[in-house]
């Protein structure tokens, strides 16, 4: 199955992303939640936007759809001083899934350092803005990327899931930009592993 890490912020759009990524899910798939908080603006945040609330608000989301805890888990970061969400992420996916060393036991009984490779997820989910994006249209919708979904997409490299609307209960369609390298191949068979009976894919 797949992992899907799913940075939120309890923003409109962090909403949107943790609906879609659950009706992309299967039975095998295994989705983490990260959520990096400041703890000296608590106070000044709105009460939707508060750590308890979006705690409660996603882990309500997982055990409403995914049933089985051991399909999915929650990575609540707190920072504190001048760190920013972004930067709170980056070096969480350095240090959970780089290599690290661990004491194990030898053949010969004896306890040594060993370096041990954490997986790194499927893909990396996110929204298209935060709750903090100034490039609005007239009905109220961010223009623009929001800079840290920018500066974590073309950091983190994984398979990015950029969430902007809702997508279907029942099928979806896939548009896929086609052509001879190797990114293009690997992204049809990224679809191809994502795709359910009633979606169609499109081929340009």
């Amino acid at each position: 199955g797949h992992s899907f890490l799913v940075g939120v912020d309890g923003s409109e759009y962090a909403d949107i992303t943790i609906e879609n990524i659950l009706k992309l899910t299967t039975r095998k798939d295994f989705v983490k939640v990260f959520h990096s908080w400041a703890v000296d603006k608590q106070d000044s945040l709105p009460a939707h936007l508060k750590y308890e609330a979006v705690k409660i608000k996603y882990e309500t989301a997982m055990q409403t759809r995914l049933e089985d805890p051991s399909r999915y888990d929650f990575d609540l970061i707190p920072r504190e001083g001048a760190a920013t969400a972004k930067e709170s992420l980056i070096a969480y996916v350095d240090t959970q899934f780089n290599t690290s060393k661990h004491m194990v036991k030898s053949k010969s009984n004896k306890m040594v350092f060993q370096s041990i490779k954490t997986r790194l997820p499927d893909f990396f989910c996110c929204g298209f803005s935060g709750n903090k994006n100034k490039h609005l249209n007239e009905e109220g919708k961010p223009t623009l990327m929001g800079s840290t979904s920018d500066i974590i997409c073309s950091t983190i490299h994984l398979p990015t899931i950029l969430n902007k609307k809702r997508i279907s209960d029942t099928s979806l369609s896939f548009v896929v930009l086609v052509g001879t390298s190797d990114y293009s191949k690997k992204a049809f068979e990224i679809v191809l592993s994502l795709v359910k009976p009633r979606d169609k894919i499109y081929c340009i």
